[in-house]
């Protein structure tokens, strides 16, 4: 399989919106509602992800080849075939509120991301009559024959065609998160060289296990010259 690292070789198209709002003011002090949204949407591409069979937890299940005495990992088989993957929507958005007072600021926002479950279709087609799920029992010293039921699992003659590949197991399925985020800060503006220092925190969870709950928390010194 191939590493999937950014767009992996898929075009899209996407926008964003980075929108602000004085609220109130008062002297040096302020509340400012910001809103920043971004969309994209990724089109169809072909890619190489490790795929399996229905009904069976790993994808490294022994199947024989019609005429052949070696057992071959069926993953070995079906990830050459390819994929056809589609991402489709990808969403993240925040709404928050700052105070400013002088030097100081606080921060309290809402970030929200999601995407939807990628669409995928294999590629290849298996060769008719060529594959099934060797037996156990089945000696590697003797031919695999898709006309012996002794040689498939549960003893069924049942060679492997597409309908076999569980396509939604190489597919990343939808995700929607939330984050609440809060940070202090102060500005020291008037130094000849200003620094800006400032700590936060932030909470995110999935719905339906979409994402692990995590905390995080930072620090940010920033000096200006």
């Amino acid at each position: 399989c191939e590493a999937v690292y950014g767009n992996h070789s898929h075009f899209g198209f996407g926008g964003g919106l980075d929108a602000h709002a004085n609220l109130w003011t008062k002297d040096e002090q302020n509340i400012k509602l910001n809103f920043m949204a971004n969309y994209r949407y990724l089109f169809e591409a072909s890619e190489n992800r490790p795929l399996k069979l229905r009904d069976y937890a790993s994808p490294y299940v022994l199947v024989g080849t019609n005429g052949s005495p070696v057992l071959t990992p069926i993953v070995n088989i079906l990830t050459p075939m390819g994929v056809d993957v589609t991402p489709g929507s990808q969403f993240d958005g925040i709404l928050a509120l700052a105070y400013n007072n002088g030097g100081f600021s606080f921060d309290l926002g809402y970030n929200m991301y999601y995407r939807e479950d990628e669409d995928v279709h294999v590629k290849g087609t298996l060769a008719a009559n060529t594959y099934g799920v060797a037996a156990q029992a089945f000696q590697t010293n003797a031919n695999f024959n898709v006309a012996n039921a002794a040689h498939f699992d549960g003893g069924v003659v049942a060679t492997l065609t597409n309908a076999d590949i569980d396509v939604d197991a190489a597919a990343t399925p939808s995700q929607f998160s939330n984050g609440i985020y809060g940070g202090l800060g102060y500005h020291f503006k008037k130094w000849d060289y200003p620094l800006l220092m400032g700590i936060g925190g932030k909470y995110d969870w999935g719905n339906e296990n979409s994402c692990p709950d995590n905390w995080s928390v930072w620090l940010k010194l920033a000096l200006s010259f």
